[in-house]
């Protein structure tokens, strides 16, 4: 995937929502690949002095390429519903450093020497964060791209499975052990609602099960129940949703948003 396929997909589906994406906002999307990153791709959207969207896909996830381009135009298309002003997540840096100092003392870290115990509590704070930011947009392009790319069934099915195991890892007793109670649940909370949410979509009970035996079963309904009450696909609902997850967790006074005008 060079620069040259910028804008075929073998997707239509795909094909279609790069072409909403640059409709809505008024820039191109180019679509290129990126190694060494954890996730299943880099997106940054345009800015004054890169006037395209960038979607960078991990070169391990090719298989699920054309599947992971729509989930990040679903994205785009949210985030830029007003393109004046774009919603953007900004952790308050005293605060997490004060929240991660605290997780530094709790019993699961204390037992590694002091510099370790910070940089572990700060690590799982910014990871905590960064969950609150994507958790539930991802959940709603799960629902954008079923609806909108009925080619991409089988491979979203792939791909979210694929990610809902390695989310169960969570439940392996050596990340557990480490994970101060709070932390680990916030996170577990998060994921138990990705997981209801695609419980619902293909009516298996399965993806639930770790989740309802470890007592996750109502948060993950609480919490995607905010999702279901805001279908608008607007960057204000998102923002919203956030805010809401958030004040469940406890994790409000963490970030604040901030907003930009993605035309100039």
């Amino acid at each position: 995937m060079s620069h040259a396929m910028a804008h075929r997909m073998n997707s239509d589906g795909t094909n279609q929502l790069i072409e909403a994406v640059e409709k809505t906002t008024g820039f191109k999307v180019i679509v290129d690949t990126v190694e060494g990153i954890s996730d299943d791709a880099q997106m940054i959207s345009a800015r004054p002095e890169m006037p395209i969207h960038s979607i960078r896909v991990n070169k391990t996830k090719l298989p699920y390429a054309d599947y992971i381009v729509a989930t990040q135009c679903a994205m785009l298309i949210r985030l830029w519903s007003n393109p004046k002003r774009i919603p953007v997540f900004s952790p308050n840096t005293d605060k997490v450093h004060f929240f991660a100092d605290r997780m530094a003392k709790s019993k699961p870290l204390k037992q590694f020497p002091a510099r370790t115990a910070t940089e572990t509590a700060l690590h799982l704070a910014q990871g905590l964060l960064h969950q609150l930011r994507s958790a539930p947009m991802e959940i709603q392009t799960v629902r954008d791209c079923r609806t909108q790319c009925p080619d991409l069934l089988d491979m979203q099915t792939d791909s979210v499975e694929a990610y809902l195991r390695l989310l169960s890892q969570n439940f392996a007793p050596e990340i557990r052990s480490i994970a101060p109670d709070q932390t680990w649940k916030n996170s577990v909370s998060m994921n138990s609602a990705y997981a209801l949410n695609w419980s619902g979509i293909t009516g298996s009970i399965l993806p639930m099960l770790p989740y309802q035996s470890a007592g996750f079963a109502d948060i993950a309904e609480t919490l995607l129940t905010e999702i279901s009450t805001r279908p608008d696909k607007t960057s204000e609902a998102y923002t919203q949703i956030v805010d809401v997850w958030a004040g469940h967790l406890g994790l409000n006074t963490l970030y604040k948003w901030e907003y930009r005008n993605g035309l100039q």
